[in-house]
C-alpha cells in the first residue's frame, strides 16, 4: 500500500466523526487516477493554484473548550498528500527530529489511524516522566497556546530549510514552500492555523516542534507529548531558564506558551494520575451479586474522579473499560443505567456507550430502547442548544445505529446547526424512514451556495 492512498483511506477524515464518514473510495479513486489533478485542472502552475474553505466541525471535550475539527476539500488533500510522498523521507526525518518528543509521528500501514505516535500515551509519558524527573527537584509543565489554530503556515518551509533560507528563496524547489502553498489554499488562504484532523497536520505540527525542541530541550531535562511540554530542573531557576529559552524558540517560529497552564511544581509527583492507575486495577467477577457490587463500585469511583480530575475524560475511560467486562445477563439492565448516566454527564463518552451496546447487542443481549431514546434525545437537544455538532451527530448516529425513529424536535435541532457532519446523517435517516416528516430536511440546501465545492459546504456538495 501506498503512502498517499493509505494517508488518504485512514488518515485525512477527523477520528472523531461517527463511523460512517470514511475516505476509503476516495483514495481507491486517487489511486486508480494517479494523474488526475494534472488532467483535470491546469491552475496548478507556479503562480496559480486552488483556492478552497474548510468543513468546520464543533467537537465537545471533557471539562474543555470545544475544538473546532476542520476538513480541507479533497482536491487540495489530495495534492497536499502528494507533495508529502514525493518528499516523505525527508518531513518524516524532520518530524522525528526532536530529542524530547514522545509523539514522534510513524507512518503505519496497518491501524486506525496512517500517522500516529511511535508509543501509546499510557506506555510513552510514565516512562518519559520517569526519565527526566530521575534527578531533578523541580519540573516545569505548559504547552503552546492553541497549538493547532496558531501554527503560521510559513513555518513550515522555515522548519524543514531554516528561516534564513526559506525566506530568500520563496521558489517551488523548496518542499516546504509547496507545502504551505497548498496548506493555505486549503483555508481560504489562510496563514495562520492549520486543520486539527487530518493526519497530515499532526505531521506538518512535528515538523515545525521538532524544530523548536532542537533548539530549546534537552534529551535529559525534558520532554514533549504533542503540544504538551515538562522540563526539568535541580532549581527553580533551572527551570524558569529552560521555560524562557523554550518561549524564545517558540516565537522564532511564532509559537507562544500557555501562561495559563505554565507552573514551576516540585517533585516528587505522581507518574500516573490516581484516576488511570484505580480505574486500570478494577476487576470483574462474570455475574451475579458480586459482579453487581463490583459495577457499582467502579462508577462510583469514576464519577469521583470525574468531579477531582477536571478537564480528564475519566468517564470516556471508564465506559471504555467496561467493553472488556464480560457484564452478565443479569447485570445488564443495571450496566446499562450506568452508562447511560456516563453518557449524559461527560462529553465523548457516548460513542464508546454506542460501541458497548453494539457489542452486547450483537451477542443477543436485549437493549433499553426505552432508556437509549432518552439518552440520544436529552444529547441531542442539550449540545444542539449550545451548538456543539459533534455530541449531536453521535446521538443521530445512535438513532441510525439501532434502527430507531428520531424525534421532530430532534431533527429541527440538529438541522438548524448547518454542520455537514449533521445534515448527512439526518439525509441518511431521512433515507432509512426514521424521519417520518421528510419536510422537515427541505432547508438544508438554503446554506450550499453555488461555489459549494470550493464553499464551506462542500461536502454536501452533489453534481448539477
Amino acid at each position: 500500500m501506498t503512502f498517499r492512498h493509505r494517508v488518504l483511506a485512514s488518515g485525512y477524515f477527523p477520528a472523531e466523526l461517527p463511523p460512517p464518514f470514511n475516505t476509503e473510495g476516495f483514495a481507491d479513486f486517487a489511486r486508480k487516477n494517479p494523474n488526475y489533478i494534472v488532467d483535470l485542472w491546469s491552475p496548478f502552475g507556479r503562480k496559480k493554484g486552488y483556492k478552497t474553505k474548510l468543513v468546520r466541525h464543533h467537537l465537545a471535550q471533557a471539562g474543555k473548550n470545544r475544538r473546532m475539527l476542520s476538513i480541507p476539500n479533497p482536491i487540495n488533500q489530495l495534492r497536499l498528500v502528494q507533495a508529502l510522498e514525493s518528499s516523505k523521507a525527508r518531513v518524516l526525518k524532520a518530524a522525528r527530529a526532536s530529542p524530547v518528543s514522545g509523539s514522534k509521528p510513524v507512518f503505519r500501514i496497518r491501524g486506525p489511524r496512517a500517522i500516529s505516535p511511535q508509543k501509546r500515551f499510557g506506555d510513552a509519558v510514565p516512562e518519559k516522566r520517569a526519565r527526566v524527573r530521575e534527578t531533578a527537584r523541580y519540573i516545569a509543565a505548559t504547552d503552546v497556546a492553541r497549538c493547532f489554530p496558531s501554527i503560521y503556515t510559513h513555518a513550515i518551509p522555515w522548519a524543514l530549510h531554516t528561516k534564513p533560507r526559506a525566506k530568500a528563496n520563496h521558489g517551488p524547489g523548496l518542499v516546504g514552500n509547496l507545502l504551505d502553498k497548498i496548506v493555505r489554499e486549503s483555508q481560504d488562504e489562510q496563514t495562520i492555523g492549520i486543520p486539527i484532523g487530518p493526519d497530515t497536520s499532526y505531521l506538518l505540527s512535528e515538523v515545525i516542534l521538532s524544530a523548536v525542541d532542537c533548539e530549546a530541550c534537552s534529551r535529559r531535562h525534558g520532554f514533549r507529548w504533542y503540544d504538551d511540554y515538562e522540563l526539568s530542573g535541580t532549581t527553580r531557576t533551572e527551570c524558569e531558564s529552560a521555560l524562557v529559552k523554550l518561549e524564545r524558540a517558540l516565537l522564532y517560529f511564532e509559537l507562544e506558551v500557555n501562561r495559563e497552564k505554565t507552573a514551576i511544581l516540585e517533585l516528587p509527583l505522581p507518574i500516573e494520575e490516581e484516576w488511570v492507575q484505580v480505574l486500570r486495577e478494577f476487576e470483574f467477577r462474570r455475574s451475579g451479586r458480586g459482579q453487581f457490587s463490583e459495577l457499582n463500585s467502579f462508577f462510583s469511583r469514576a464519577f469521583e474522579f470525574t468531579e477531582e480530575a477536571g478537564k480528564q475524560s475519566v468517564l470516556r475511560y471508564a465506559v471504555r473499560k467496561l467493553n472488556a467486562a464480560d457484564i452478565g445477563r443479569d447485570n445488564w439492565t443495571h450496566a446499562q443505567r450506568l452508562m447511560a448516566q456516563a453518557a449524559t454527564q461527560e462529553p465523548e463518552v457516548l460513542p464508546h456507550v454506542i460501541g458497548c451496546l453494539n457489542f452486547y447487542e450483537q451477542r443477543d443481549y436485549d437493549l433499553d430502547k426505552g432508556l437509549l431514546r432518552k439518552v440520544l434525545g436529552s444529547i441531542c437537544m442539550e449540545y444542539a442548544d449550545r451548538f456543539v455538532a459533534s455530541e449531536v451527530a453521535w446521538a443521530i448516529w445512535g438513532y441510525l445505529q439501532f434502527r430507531l425513529e428520531i424525534p421532530k424536535s430532534c431533527v429541527l435541532a440538529a438541522r438548524d446547526l448547518e454542520d455537514d457532519v449533521v445534515s448527512l446523517l439526518l439525509l441518511d435517516a431521512r433515507r432509512k424512514g426514521l424521519i417520518l416528516e421528510r419536510s422537515a430536511l427541505t432547508g438544508l440546501r438554503n446554506y450550499v451556495k453555488e461555489d459549494a465545492f470550493e464553499g464551506e459546504h462542500w461536502l454536501l456538495y452533489t453534481t448539477p
